[in-house]
């Protein structure tokens, strides 16, 4: 049936600390998942996603325009073509968590009873990979349930289009990119967007969504490197989405990264970003940033 492998991996980016004291943070879970083959089970990237196109940032959350998320899922993967073929790549389906995320414009009625469960069913993502190039094509249905207030009961079937790469351009630089369109893409861009509005007839609307990265990282020498990241999202919201809801948000991210020895990275970057809510409040971010990072292991390739 093929090889069979697993994976567990961890970080401290969890619940914040007390920097009165100690910092604490706590330990956090970030894949944990086993193959057999072509199939694969546990928790990690959603297939909706192409990791290997991520940019080359010091700030951890990355560009707001990008696809990210880490869930349970059940995927099955399957290589075609062969070595040195013009047509060889890889497909894969899967069914991932169907959690879903809803914003309410009746939020302070329902406040005062149960609030409403949000669940999503007929979960799944499907891609194809040709070379550097991905294609990703969820499928997804939003659907609230609530007990105690019949009258959220609602579900809608969604769908959106990913399409993300990795160019060589001069020596060892490269152009990274992912551009994204849909009404479903909801929590996948970073938790920034609603899966879905309910308004006050107890319906789902869903919003139309976007959001695209463009990335060049140049290499001035082999241990030097900098990364010029610019992004922006969007969502058109219906009518009678809370006041609160975000609307638009870009991010422009330039860096330098310094690796004086293998597996280790010293980083300084300014990142600006703007954000826009449906009420037509706006906020905007400047932030300088230092890290100093060493890779014990490296990544594994998928």
């Amino acid at each position: 049936m093929g090889d069979l492998n697993t994976h567990v991996e961890f970080d401290f980016y969890g619940a914040d600390g007390n920097e009165s004291v100690s910092n604490s943070h706590g330990f956090r879970l970030r894949h944990a998942y086993g193959t057999l083959g072509n199939l694969l089970a546990g928790q990690t990237w959603t297939n909706f996603m192409n990791p290997a196109s991520l940019p080359d940032t010091v700030d951890f959350g990355g560009p707001v325009g990008q696809i990210f998320d880490r869930q349970a899922q059940v995927r099955w993967t399957q290589p075609f073509g062969g070595p040195g073929s013009a047509t060889s790549g890889q497909w894969s389906v899967g069914l991932e968590n169907p959690e879903t995320v809803v914003a309410d414009s009746r939020r302070r009625e329902l406040s005062r009873r149960r609030r409403p469960s949000a669940r999503r069913h007929r979960p799944g993502a499907v891609q194809y990979v040709d070379r550097q190039d991905l294609r990703p094509r969820p499928v997804r249905q939003i659907r609230v349930d609530s007990a105690s207030a019949p009258a959220v009961v609602d579900q809608k079937l969604g769908g959106a289009v990913s399409v993300a790469g990795v160019i060589p351009a001069v020596g060892k630089d490269d152009f990274r990119f992912t551009a994204s369109a849909g009404n479903a893409i909801g929590r996948y861009s970073n938790g920034f967007f609603p899966d879905g509005v309910v308004g006050s007839d107890g319906q789902i609307r869903l919003p139309k969504q976007w959001g695209w990265f463009a990335a060049y990282r140049h290499y001035w020498f082999d241990q030097l490197r900098s990364n010029l990241v610019l992004s922006t999202a969007g969502e058109n919201n219906p009518a009678g989405a809370p006041a609160s809801t975000n609307k638009s948000t870009r991010s422009a991210h330039v860096n330098l990264i310094w690796s004086p020895v293998a597996n280790s990275d010293l980083g300084l970057e300014y990142i600006h970003a703007d954000r826009e809510t449906e009420d037509g409040l706006k906020g905007h971010l400047s932030r300088l940033q230092a890290s100093a990072k060493v890779r014990v292991l490296e990544r594994p390739a998928h």
